[in-house]
């Protein structure tokens, strides 16, 4: 029986830990270059949850602040590739569209408009892959759609 919980406690433990996401600070994977931590729904500065406050949660195409999911609270909502201010879908409230692995300030997709390039599970300022342009990098078992992690990195 003593056995049998051990290897539960260690699954326990083994699922949590590859559940994380790791968002590093350029090409850092060093504990110290972690800039934040996803676990589960939850967003958290920093290394992993132990003591850090959530910054966001994220639930349902909607990413609120803190560890709420209070429409008061709501900062953006995911609407397909199209990333929104608080609860509107109106074209003035529009803050970032998605289109290959680019994120742009608008829905026009000009290169003076890309605000960040994903590849790899690196992410560019702008319109570029060049290592004096990467500013994070990540590491996954999950993954995650390029919205979220746009509304985690933003504003931009």
């Amino acid at each position: 029986m003593k056995l049998f919980t051990l290897f539960l406690f260690v699954q326990w433990c083994a699922v949590g830990l590859y559940s994380q996401t790791y968002i590093y600070k350029g090409e850092g994977k060093y504990n110290r270059d972690v800039a934040f931590t996803i676990d589960k729904n939850k967003v958290y500065h920093g290394n992993g949850n132990s003591g850090n406050t959530v910054i966001y949660t994220i639930e349902n195409n909607k990413i609120y602040f803190g560890n709420s999911t209070s429409t008061f609270q709501l900062a953006y909502t995911i609407d397909g590739n199209k990333i929104y201010r608080g609860n509107s879908k109106f074209t003035d409230d529009l803050l970032y569209v998605i289109y290959d692995n680019k994120v742009y300030k608008s829905d026009f997709r000009s290169p003076m408009d890309c605000l960040l390039t994903f590849e790899d599970a690196k992410v560019y300022f702008g319109d570029s892959t060049f290592d004096n342009n990467l500013i994070y990098s990540y590491s996954s078992k999950e993954t995650y759609d390029l919205t979220i992690l746009t509304c985690i990195l933003g504003p931009y």
